[in-house]
């Protein structure tokens, strides 16, 4: 794995070439603050969520809430004059 150390002034300095290199070369990046490491910047590996079984199942949500009732009636709305 690509590791890089990097000032915090680089870092401040060119922040989005390093997290293009963090990203697309799946390298890490170490900061150092005096000489000393203080933080890492690592890729993040992302896994699929389970979308699926919503899609699948609908029928298990499908009738869960109880009937509301019409609340369009109830909704009031004054008309203004628009002059241009």
């Amino acid at each position: 794995m690509n590791q890089n150390l990097v000032s915090i002034t680089d870092l401040k300095d060119n922040i989005s070439e390093i997290f293009n290199h963090v990203y697309y070369n799946k390298g890490s990046t170490i900061i150092e603050r005096y000489g000393k490491p203080i933080a890492k910047i690592t890729p993040i590996s992302i896994k699929p969520q389970k979308q699926k079984v919503f899609l699948n199942n609908n029928s298990l949500f499908f009738g869960c809430l109880p009937n509301f009732p019409i609340v369009t009636k109830k909704r009031y709305r004054k008309k203004r004059k628009i002059t241009l």
